[in-house]
């Protein structure tokens, strides 16, 4: 400008959620991946931390387009492929799943593989309301675990759903959020994150795997929710065009509905003159 002053303008070729702009300034280091989803084509992932940390945090910012690979096969493309994605350091304990650069407080690989799963569940497609926050934070708490299957196996995947039912099985109130004026009813560890994480989980064994990742495919894609907003009912809608199921009475249950099932196992056995055994096993619901 003609005082000496540089004036800069930013330009998103994407819709975005207010609440997903962020601007980040220190003296960062830059550290670049590249993420290549095609023979021909790669997409720049761009790390800023601070230079004390970079050295430390290059193993861990290194896996992060094998998350987008494998969210891309399982999800579709990464839905900001024409721009970047990456990650700016800052000064608070989480994370927040800001578009194209999540800011991030600490670099453990849950907490990326969470906060880029964010970028196809809660950014492409983010929840119309805070009543339907598990929309965003049940698929990419899930999709830790989705991230854990792939790199360590099945048995690791339900090692890690086990711990999240734990936590699941502490949660208060219904999945769908009622008290929006709350800050710890939305943003509720055991109900939002874990119990969203475990519906996701239960759908998946409900639908089987790839009846499952269609879905979630259709939904990212759904021409009235893509770079849009979805309740509740828009997933409900999508599994069942897909599926071609009523699952109506799952998300009634477990969006809609409290508690979960307790139940009392009681056997008795006997053996048999040849050596084998009878077994009588009683089963009952509790609660």
């Amino acid at each position: 400008n003609p005082n000496n002053t540089k004036t800069y303008k930013w330009k998103s070729k994407y819709p975005i959620s207010s609440y997903l702009i962020s601007i980040a300034v220190t003296n960062y280091a830059q550290y670049n991946n590249y993420f290549k989803y095609s023979i021909t084509d790669s997409m720049v992932v761009n790390h800023y931390v601070y230079p004390t940390d970079l050295n430390a945090l290059k193993n861990s910012l290194d896996v992060t387009p094998k998350m987008l690979q494998l969210f891309s096969d399982k999800y579709s493309l990464y839905p900001f492929i024409k721009e970047k994605y990456g990650h700016a350091q800052f000064g608070w304990g989480g994370a927040m799943e800001h578009q194209t650069i999540s800011s991030m407080g600490s670099f453990g690989q849950g907490i990326v593989a969470h906060e880029l799963a964010h970028q196809w569940f809660g950014d492409k497609v983010t929840c119309r309301d805070f009543n339907n926050i598990w929309l965003n934070e049940g698929f990419a708490t899930f999709s830790e675990s989705l991230w854990i299957e792939f790199n360590e196996g099945r048995e690791a995947y339900n090692s890690s759903i086990k711990l999240r039912m734990a936590n699941a099985r502490k949660a208060e109130g219904t999945l769908y959020v009622y008290n929006t004026n709350n800050v710890n009813e939305i943003f509720n560890s055991n109900r939002t994150y874990s119990k969203g994480a475990v519906v996701v989980h239960m759908l998946r064994g409900v639908l089987g795997d790839s009846t499952f990742f269609n879905v979630l495919k259709s939904y990212i894609n759904d021409s009235t929710l893509s770079y849009s907003t979805a309740v509740t009912e828009d997933l409900q809608r999508v599994a069942e065009n897909v599926s071609g199921k009523n699952l109506n009475y799952f998300f009634q249950q477990w969006v809609y509905g409290e508690n979960y099932p307790v139940y009392n196992i009681n056997f008795t056995k006997s053996q048999n003159q040849n050596g084998s055994y009878n077994v009588n096993v009683t089963l009952s619901q509790k609660i």
